[in-house]
């Protein structure tokens, strides 16, 4: 017997959905070590010591301010109306993070000398350093799924961490993390349109662009835990 398959074309955007969500399936085991981090667990608690409330500022900072300059980069290297759009969108979301945070590192005490004299913690900021790479070195695609694969973990941590440090430390200014736990599936769905034009040459550098960064990610809170 012969089975016969009609071939079904799936539309524009489509494919990367499935594509993200096949990924966040994948990193699901590594997604829980993140959100079930001991810093936002003791941060919860009101046991997280103030020095390492500070670290997530002082490295926040040394990232963001790299993000910026990298997320420049993409928006330099992009090919089309779509790309530049979006690009142009995340920038000034980091600029404004920038503001942001800047106004949280004021309120923890940090003078701008200090901020720009800090020693970051190198697991905490490896993240930035790979988004260069992929700055330089990836398609538009590529950059976009990797931008977009961690949102939800990145917010939802940001969103705890904002609540805690309210409840329990008196710490008011916490926009910056305010910002990020926003919802972002409008975001999420203008980087799907870009990923769908390179899928079909794109999807394992995609998946390894993915997966490095939710590594990063969980790097960053191990670092700024233990550092």
């Amino acid at each position: 017997m012969i089975l016969e398959f009609q071939s079904v074309i799936l539309p524009r955007d489509m494919e990367g959905k499935l594509l993200l969500k096949d990924i966040r399936s994948g990193l699901a085991p590594l997604n829980e070590k993140i959100v079930n981090h001991l810093y936002i667990v003791d941060a919860e608690k009101g046991e997280l010591p103030l020095d390492k409330i500070k670290a997530f500022a002082a490295n926040q900072y040394y990232i963001v301010s790299f993000d910026t300059r990298s997320l420049a980069l993409m928006l330099s290297r992009s090919t089309n109306l779509e790309e530049l759009r979006f690009f142009e969108e995340m920038v000034k979301g980091d600029l404004e993070g920038l503001r942001h945070l800047l106004k949280m590192t004021e309120a923890l005490g940090f003078t701008s000398q200090e901020l720009e004299n800090y020693a970051p913690i190198p697991e905490a900021v490896a993240y930035t350093h790979y988004l260069s790479t992929l700055a330089q070195f990836a398609s538009p695609g590529v950059q976009a799924i990797a931008l977009v694969a961690n949102l939800p973990v990145w917010g939802s941590n940001c969103g705890r961490l904002s609540k805690a440090l309210r409840e329990k430390y008196q710490i008011n200014e916490t926009s910056f993390l305010d910002l990020f736990s926003a919802p972002t599936e409008g975001m999420e769905a203008e980087a799907l349109q870009i990923v769908d034009c390179y899928l079909r040459v794109e999807e394992k550098p995609a998946r390894r662009a993915a997966r490095f960064i939710q590594a990063y990610e969980l790097m960053f809170w191990d670092g700024i835990y233990g550092g």
